[in-house]
């Protein structure tokens, strides 16, 4: 990736950018916070998340002042690491103990949404390549994959944990239009702009960031087994997309997944 072109530009930065033991030490500090927000002390926790999230940026901001223009503009993507800072703050302030996965994509859905537009207009560098109708051949049965996993997870998933069976939520079409932002807005952020911003920072490891990063945006949902669901799946996105060196699979793979998983097959199987 473009991102991975511009280490060596980063290292020549004059200012100490953030590299790998800084994100271990943010790692560290978030499962800190974790564990506090898991004994009943939410208020430390969003305390906590809020000074990390500022202490990154100040980070970020001090070393690109002190950069030559050139390591400037090898840094700026460094930003994105407030991304799942910020995703975890907003669930902790919103959210009153865990909520189906449908309900967190509603309350998380705005901050992410507004993460991608920004680093989509602020890093053009890290924009993956796009085909929206995915004429690749190997692209097209990346995308088909997710009809399979989707039956998969939906005879895993009861479909009542998954989303509210009341209200608006019972409307098929509302669902469908969230996860399918969902599933868009998931593979574009984290494995399109945030992993090829840490590539730089953490070499070989970035994938790894990656995972963590995912995991800390989906903490707080039911059933728990979703979690490890969705970092499973950004691992497999994230191989997927370094041996073909594009995203439109992968992303037409999230959507249909998560359709089929939230509206298709329960439907058209009868599940409960």
């Amino acid at each position: 990736m473009i991102a991975v072109r511009n280490l060596q530009a980063l290292r020549g930065a004059s200012a100490r950018a953030p590299g790998l033991p800084s994100i271990a030490l943010y790692a560290a500090v978030a499962a800190a916070l974790e564990v506090a927000a898991a004994t009943g002390e939410t208020l430390v926790a969003v305390i906590g998340y809020a000074l990390l999230v500022i202490l990154v940026a100040t980070q970020i901001g001090v070393a690109l002042l002190r950069s030559s223009s050139e390591a400037a503009r090898a840094l700026a993507p460094a930003a994105m690491l407030t991304v799942p800072l910020s995703i975890r703050l907003v669930t902790l302030t919103l959210q009153h103990g865990s909520v189906p996965v449908a309900r967190h994509f509603v309350l998380v859905g705005p901050t992410a949404v507004t993460a991608l537009i920004c680093a989509g207009i602020g890093f053009a560098q890290l924009r993956p390549r796009l085909d929206p109708l995915v004429r690749d051949r190997r692209q097209r049965r990346i995308a088909l994959s997710g009809l399979p996993l989707g039956l998969l997870c939906a005879l895993v998933f009861s479909r009542d944990s998954l989303a509210p069976q009341h209200g608006r939520w019972s409307s098929a079409a509302a669902v469908l239009v969230l996860v399918t932002v969902a599933a868009v807005t998931e593979e574009l952020l984290f494995r399109g702009f945030f992993q090829s911003a840490v590539g730089p920072l953490a070499g070989r490891f970035a994938p790894l960031v990656g995972m963590g990063a995912v995991a800390l945006a989906y903490l707080g949902v039911h059933p728990l087994g979703f979690i490890p669901l969705a970092v499973v799946l950004g691992l497999c996105s994230s191989v997927l997309v370094e041996m073909t060196g594009r995203f439109e699979g992968v992303v037409a793979a999230r959507v249909l997944l998560y359709a089929g998983l939230f509206v298709f097959w329960p439907r058209l199987l009868g599940l409960h």
